[in-house]
């Protein structure tokens, strides 16, 4: 897990979570998962990894691992809301059309398919 600039190069992947119980970037878990080895990977992550590796990119980006997914707080509502959530997912096709390429994982119900 690496933090990024803005201009760098990467791949964005797109699949199902499915009800696969995987890590997720939130407030603890960031600093356990810039250890190396920390985490195991979902099949299709582990499959859009070494597609990386092979095509020569460095980054990949996942929107689990990519988007905070804590930091909750209340709008003027009362509401639980979550800001990185609230900025990234309306910006998903930017997300998307910036990347050098995008593995869509089409098939399979869940991260462990590959």
């Amino acid at each position: 897990l690496v933090d990024a600039s803005l201009d760098v190069r990467y791949v964005a992947l797109s699949y199902a979570w499915g009800g696969v119980k995987q890590v997720m970037l939130n407030k603890t878990s960031r600093e356990f998962l810039n250890q190396v080895g920390s985490i195991m990977i979902p099949q299709t992550i582990r499959d859009a990894i070494r597609l990386c590796q092979l095509l020569g990119e460095r980054c990949l980006w996942k929107d689990s691992l990519c988007i905070m997914q804590d930091e909750e707080y209340r709008d003027g509502s009362g509401a639980w809301t979550n800001a990185d959530k609230m900025a990234q997912i309306p910006r998903m096709d930017i997300i998307y059309g910036a990347s050098a390429l995008t593995v869509i994982a089409a098939c399979g119900a869940d991260s462990n398919t590959g």
